[in-house]
């Protein structure tokens, strides 16, 4: 019935970070394919990462692909976002008693979200097809798939326009 489809619906969609976004797309919705554009260092690797913790707390499998930083930089800026300590803070060591105690809080939390970090520099369009097949088939499934940085994936489609490949 139309109201027990609505209900699955709304259980599937994967909440942005943001919630006057979502007052607007009500999230991100299955089957999408959302791209986020704008000029160098304006905040799409937040958002990226944002958008992982945000479908992680809500219990959504999730597959990030980060092309231009490490995974340990990844889970050192998701963990100063989780924790409100500042990264420079993280990244040196030099956390005050009461920003231990919430970095450790962050830490623990982090380590339980149903999140897999792929840092390979390198990925193709089969790589990440496959990649998310293996962890689709997993036990834990796959809810939702981040590239950080699509422009850096790699392909072998000769002539393609960047629409073609993008698409596939």
């Amino acid at each position: 019935d139309y109201m027990g489809t609505r209900l699955d619906f709304k259980k599937n969609v994967i909440p942005s970070p943001y919630p006057t976004v979502d007052k607007q797309i009500v999230g991100y919705l299955p089957g999408q394919l959302i791209t986020i554009g704008a000029r160098t260092s304006v905040g799409k690797s937040v958002i990226a990462t944002q958008s992982a913790i945000t479908a992680c707390v809500a219990g959504k499998s999730t597959l990030l692909f980060t092309l231009e930083m490490s995974e340990f930089e990844v889970m050192d800026r998701m963990v100063s976002a989780m924790s409100n300590v500042e990264l420079g803070a993280i990244r040196t060591r030099t956390l005050s008693e009461d920003e231990q105690a919430e970095f450790d809080s962050a830490v623990e939390r982090f380590r339980n979200f149903p999140l897999d970090i792929d840092e390979n520099p390198a990925v193709t369009i089969e790589y990440i097809k496959n990649r998310a097949t293996r962890k689709a088939q997993s036990a834990e499934g796959l809810d939702f798939i981040i590239i950080d940085y699509l422009q850096l994936v790699t392909h072998d489609k000769r002539g393609a326009s960047r629409e073609q490949i993008v698409a596939e």
